[in-house]
């Protein structure tokens, strides 16, 4: 009597995965077990393609020129003015930063 094979289950790697994922133009894809996998959820965004809109390096150029404004503005109202608006522009870095992270 002749036994039934079992079905081969197939492994893929982690690039493999992603590649077929992005392919398919899927968001978000889970690499399970039976593929080889941890069974976590995975995003098809690459590094490149994540905004970098609101780096450090951003905020600290924001400072400076938030400095020299400052210096060039006339009394009291125009330097407040100019601290405002720095504030709004902290305030749109920080969002763009969060919407970058959130898949």
């Amino acid at each position: 009597m002749a036994m039934a094979k079992k079905p081969k289950t197939l492994k893929m790697t982690f690039g493999q995965r992603f590649k077929d994922a992005k392919k398919s133009g899927v968001a978000t894809f889970t690499w399970t077990k039976a593929q080889g996998g941890d069974g976590k959820r995975y995003t098809t965004k690459t590094k490149d393609e994540v905004s970098k809109k609101g780096t450090k390096a951003s905020v600290s150029k924001l400072k400076k020129k938030k400095r020299a404004d400052v210096k060039k503005a006339k009394g009291f109202k125009a330097k407040r003015k100019v601290r405002k608006a720095f504030r709004k522009a902290k305030r749109t870095v920080k969002k763009s930063n969060k919407k970058a992270r959130s898949y």
